[in-house]
């Protein structure tokens, strides 16, 4: 007899299977979370185990960036809703944190002279892109986002002349 053939292997597999599918569709969901909802805690969970296994300096900043963006859109989307100040700023917040790691990890490959011309261009561009998204909304959040919004403009201002210095050495 084999294994297929035993009387339990189908409600096994069929609750297997459900029980994938479920957190399947819970990571699907989450990936649209904002904070303030029950599955944003997992989402942010996700995006630092991502970046944890991410293999090679030049993937990490790549996801540094990848999730900076994320955040952007995340405060875009707040903004339009009237979210609270409180539940912008963690997002701000994740936001100046990813956003200061791929800068630090692009000038620490840039200091190995591991830094492509390509990746640099591609940061520049993000920043550059990053802000103009922030200075279109630090008029729109509330005046207890403002601080964190002008805060994460800082950093995005300071990665694009630590860029341009990379830049310039080459």
């Amino acid at each position: 007899m084999s294994f297929l053939d035993q009387k339990g292997f189908v409600p096994v597999a069929i609750f297997f299977i459900g029980l994938f599918a479920m957190g399947a569709g819970t990571l699907a969901t989450a990936q649209n979370s904002l904070p303030g909802s029950a599955l944003y805690g997992l989402k942010t969970t996700v995006e630092s185990v991502q970046v944890s296994l991410a293999i090679g300096q030049k993937n990490k900043a790549g996801l540094h960036m990848e999730i900076a963006n994320e955040k952007l859109d995340e405060i875009q989307r707040m903004q339009t809703k009237k979210f609270e100040a409180k539940k912008i700023n963690q997002a701000t917040h994740i936001y100046i944190a990813n956003e200061e790691a791929a800068i630090a990890t692009i000038q620490n490959l840039d200091a190995q002279g591991k830094n492509s011309v390509a990746n640099n261009e591609k940061l520049e561009s993000n920043l550059l892109h990053q802000q103009g998204i922030l200075e279109d909304v630090l008029s729109e959040v509330p005046d207890e986002a403002k601080i964190g919004i002008q805060n994460a403009l800082n950093v995005s201002k300071g990665g694009l002349e630590k860029a341009f210095q990379m830049k310039g050495k080459k």
